[in-house]
């Protein structure tokens, strides 16, 4: 079962904290059972019916004192060090197994599902799994500690107490099952109120410009209310368990005293006053775990269950089969009779046949939804579901290993992710490359202005928020350069840049050499298409033309319209 890895990942390295941390808490509950003997030695002193003398009575108190407060001192040191190496070893791996999904796994998910785990989740894992799992050891302990004093003290009087022990058993069991369903209900509650968040402080200038606070203000109030209200069901049905716990809990050490001082009235069983005390005492570390116990394990139970939903989410990833390439694209791109559909039945691209040669420069242009952005999607090997063939040199792209694949290509979208810090950081995305190297991508980039200006150290900002959208693009080519990839795609990089940073970007794009280029561009500038090797045509998915600006301008037919209507 994959969510066993995870689980052991909490004791990898971290076994001896934890037998030091199980043997505190079987030391705490041998204390709890001697403070309950100690209880009756005392009181049984007190009233003549003991051989012990009052000094023996004060060294044990020190004694037992002494030992409790070394093992506390031990816990302090202990404790701490094994749920930081836990907790820390359990998301680094749960994170790593996320890192390790591929561009067409994590596309058809939402990162809200994510978030909420390694926030939420986490937070519930850690109280009801990994603290969980030693207090149940310690009342467990204290429970079977407890019954061997009492039956010591007295068999009959322990299978009375134990038979009243029976109404908390049976109580626990009816409710304590019920918490680990609200459990996962908060979690699910939790992802969509996290995604709410995110997509409202993702869209928060759309919001604004469009005068849409109210609306969106209900949208935040629902999804708050739902999470609330689940959470409140959570608590109510804790509640009930602990109230009814305590009612049991009470029955049943009302019932011992009571019983107890009934058999000392009526001299039965030779039970003395000390003795009731130690077994009144005894008979809550053994009722106190039974009504505890199911409620931890429903709790852990909970936990488990969303290990497991995490698991289930982090395993989910497309099987990669394919060959690593150790050299970059030789020869070219060939696509024969692709087709591709995104749900199976309307057609995003129609019978695509066409090539990129290696070094080349090629611009796709056409209107809105016409598969621009599709095709490169797919070369990308974001969805391999297509038919037909996209050969990379010889090799088919689902042959391809998604490392390989990620090597040779390198897109640049519109949307450029910049990380919270430095330039050169972004550029380099935390890898080590030689100074010389990384000079020369500032430079064929265009960010030697800026990083003269700013320095490489210059802290970016969230998303980048400190450059201009010019800047976070030249940042992008830079990254692309200095991975050495084979082939440039570009996707409307440029679309949301004001005319003369776009231009100075595609020119950028158009001077770098030895570098295939695929850019989807809506912007129909002659001297820049002029520049390209070919431009490719798409209409409704289908490659309606192919060929150099001039020739297409000379045919007069769908790019020499689109071009006449940009003018």
């Amino acid at each position: 079962m994959k969510t066993n890895q995870y689980i052991k990942e909490f004791f990898r390295r971290n076994k001896l904290n934890a037998a030091i941390i199980l043997l505190v808490y079987l030391i705490v509950a041998v204390s709890n059972m001697a403070i309950s003997w100690y209880l009756q030695v005392a009181i049984d002193t007190a009233t003549a019916n003991s051989n012990f003398s009052f000094e023996n009575i004060v060294m044990i108190a020190v004694c037992i004192i002494f030992s409790v407060a070394f093992i506390f001192i031990l816990a302090t040191f202990v404790t701490p060090k094994f749920f930081m190496r836990a907790l820390r070893q359990f998301k680094e791996y749960a994170f790593k197994k996320l890192l390790e999904k591929n561009i067409a796994s994590f596309s058809k998910e939402n990162t809200s599902t994510y978030i909420s785990a390694f926030t939420n989740d986490i937070v519930s894992i850690e109280t009801n799994y990994v603290n969980n799992i030693f207090m149940i050891f310690q009342y467990f302990a204290t429970m079977f500690g407890a019954m061997i004093l009492m039956f010591y003290y007295s068999i009959p009087m322990s299978l009375i107490v134990l038979g009243l022990a029976t109404i908390p058993v049976i109580v626990s069991i009816i409710t304590g099952n019920k918490l680990a369903a609200k459990e996962t209900a908060v979690s699910e509650a939790n992802e969509v109120y996290t995604s709410t968040v995110k997509d409202i402080l993702s869209g928060f200038p759309v919001v604004k410009s469009f005068n849409a606070e109210a609306e969106i203000f209900d949208m935040y109030v629902k999804a708050n209310m739902n999470l609330e209200e689940t959470k409140a069901d959570r608590t109510r049905m804790s509640q009930i368990i602990q109230g009814v716990s305590t009612v049991a809990f009470l029955t049943t050490i009302l019932g011992t005293i009571i019983i107890g001082v009934w058999m000392i009235l009526n001299n039965k069983l030779g039970i003395t006053a000390g003795m009731l005390v130690g077994f009144v005492n005894l008979s809550s570390t053994v009722v106190q775990p039974i009504g505890v116990i199911p409620g931890l394990l429903g709790q852990k139970k909970a936990a488990e269950a969303l290990t497991e939903k995490l698991a289930k989410n982090l395993e989910h990833n497309v099987v990669d089969t394919g060959k690593d390439i150790d050299e970059g694209l030789k020869e070219g791109i060939r696509i024969d009779n692709l087709s591709y559909s995104y749900d199976g039945s309307k057609l995003a691209l129609k019978n695509i046949t066409g090539e990129f040669e290696a070094g080349k420069s090629y611009a796709i242009v056409g209107g809105s939804g016409s598969g621009k952005s599709t095709l490169l999607n797919l070369l990308m090997g974001s969805d391999q579901s297509y038919e037909g063939q996209i050969s990379l040199d010889d090799n088919e792209l689902r042959d391809i290993s998604s490392k390989s694949l990620y090597e040779m290509l390198a897109l640049i979208q519109q949307n450029v992710f910049i990380f919270n810090a430095s330039i050169r950081d972004n550029i380099t995305m935390f890898k080590a490359f030689p100074e010389e190297k990384i000079d020369r991508v500032i430079k064929l980039s265009g960010l030697d202005k800026l990083i003269k200006d700013r320095g490489g150290d210059f802290l970016c900002g969230e998303n980048g928020n400190k450059l201009s959208g010019g800047e976070r693009q030249r940042i992008s080519i830079a990254r692309s350069l200095l991975r050495n990839s084979s082939v440039l795609l570009v996707d409307e990089a440029t679309s949301a840049l004001d005319n003369e940073t776009a231009y100075n970007i595609s020119q950028s794009i158009l001077d770098l050499k030895d570098l295939t280029r695929i850019v989807v561009t809506h912007r129909l500038e002659d001297s820049l298409l002029k520049q390209y090797d070919s431009l490719l045509v798409f209409n409704n998915g289908e490659l309606v033309e192919e060929g150099s600006f001039d020739d297409l301008m000379g045919r007069k037919e769908y790019f020499y319209s689109l071009y006449m209507v940009s003018k």
